[in-house]
């Protein structure tokens, strides 16, 4: 089942994933050589922070929502794969590199051309904000 998922996760990126297996310990009882169980984060306290802008993206985005008692119930490998598909996005305008693609971004906003969410989330990816300011820079804006 982890398995399906980490596929319609990663469908839009080449290479989808690796899968990795650690080399088993010659001379260690065979009860030692299964694997770990996995982390559950149970709250966005818990993630992380070098993975928790790809679990809060889902959470503004309504792509998860906990359960009853309103935990997440999110693994360790779901945080992992979310924050590589997540590098290239910037969830803020602070986000965006200082200089001319904020600056861009920034007059788009000012403009009305661009608009986030009410919460002050943009969600734009790498290569959406390269686009914006080549139409800038192409004329298109002004």
């Amino acid at each position: 089942v982890k398995a399906q998922y980490l596929h319609l996760d990663t469908l839009q990126r080449g290479p989808n994933y690796y899968l990795l297996k650690k080399a088993a310990v010659e001379g260690l009882p065979e009860a030692m050589e299964t694997e770990e169980e996995e982390v559950i984060y149970k709250t966005i306290d818990q993630v992380p922070p070098s993975l928790r802008l790809g679990v809060q993206r889902r959470l503004d985005n309504n792509t998860l929502k906990g359960d009853k008692e309103g935990e997440l119930n999110v693994t360790e490998s779901m945080a992992r794969a979310w924050a590589v598909d997540d590098r290239l996005r910037y969830r803020t305008l602070e986000d965006i590199p200082a200089g001319e693609f904020r600056e861009v971004i920034a007059l788009l906003l000012e403009r009305g051309y661009i608009k986030g969410r009410s919460n002050g989330v943009l969600d734009l990816h790498d290569d959406m904000v390269r686009m914006y300011v080549v139409n800038y820079r192409a004329g298109l804006y002004r």
